[in-house]
């Protein structure tokens, strides 16, 4: 697969991947305001994906009960990794417990200062919009914690001395992967929010990448962060259901413990090396 290819590239490469049956769609009729209409009605013929979401083992399907220890942590707590500091210059840490409904625990962690970004109304635009204009940058490329955006907590524990919890990287694109069509990989394994095509990126043709549609040897655009996003980063997980995020592989790990009113510990997942850690009950 070509990425992030040069204009001539493009021509180029046009002839190498796409062979002499590959034709370019009026570029006139796709780009532009609106200008998904063409590329939208060629995805729309690609299969669908039919792979059932997978089933939750027995266990998993009811979470314990919040114990009653767990009580003592409740509320927000704030602090400070220890010499490490985010984009902004910020080292803030805030963790943020409640009980739900059903009694379980359950918690967010923010880090850095910001706010955290609207939720997305376009899956054809990059994700945050003010961080991603049309054309530039990737996924992968976004530094992870992203400032301000409350991580929600999985696999937490906590026996009433030692906290753990996890946080996931591509939590912060759930909303726009719920924007996506799942599709089908055509080969029984795992489905995706674009067809499996080949495909090549620029930079040159205002933000565009293209897939080859395998039935007319035509060169689909499609926003360069959604080729980005779906078929190079694999950022979503899809099923028949829809598109979503896997949120069973914590990509950054906390472990603290509890003494006194406070939180020390450490972060793992944000560096090659474990972060100290340390927060106090209270904003």
């Amino acid at each position: 697969m070509q990425h992030r290819l040069s204009t001539a590239a493009i021509v180029l490469a046009g002839i190498a991947v796409f062979g002499c049956r590959a034709k370019i769609l009026d570029l006139g009729n796709t780009i532009g305001d609106g200008g998904f209409t063409s590329a939208a009605a060629t995805l729309a013929s690609a299969p669908r994906c039919t792979n059932p979401p997978p089933t939750l083992p027995a266990d998993a399907s009811a979470p314990p009960p919040m114990a009653q220890s767990a009580a003592a942590l409740l509320g927000v707590w704030t602090g400070y990794l220890e010499a490490y500091t985010f984009q902004t210059g910020s080292d803030a840490v805030v963790i943020t417990f409640t009980a739900a409904p059903d009694g379980t625990l359950v918690a967010t962690a923010a880090f850095g200062k910001g706010q955290a970004p609207p939720p997305p109304v376009n899956g054809n635009e990059g994700y945050p919009a003010d961080v991603y204009p049309p054309g530039t940058d990737t996924p992968s490329s976004l530094e992870f914690p992203f400032e301000g955006f409350p991580y929600t907590a999985t696999e937490l524990s906590f026996d009433g001395a030692r906290l753990a919890l996890g946080v996931v990287r591509n939590e912060l694109w759930r909303d726009w992967c719920t924007l996506q069509t799942s599709y089908s990989s055509e080969s029984g394994a795992a489905c995706g929010c674009l067809p499996n095509w080949g495909g090549m990126g620029s930079t040159d043709l205002g933000g565009m990448c293209f897939l080859d549609d395998p039935a007319t040897g035509e060169a689909v655009p499609v926003a360069c962060f959604v080729f980005d996003a779906c078929a190079f980063y694999a950022v979503c997980s899809c099923t028949s259901a829809g598109c979503s995020v896997d949120m069973t592989q914590p990509n950054a790990r906390l472990d603290v413990r509890l003494t006194s009113g406070h939180l020390d510990g450490s972060i793992s997942g944000f560096t090659t090396s474990p972060i100290a850690v340390h927060l106090t009950q209270g904003p």
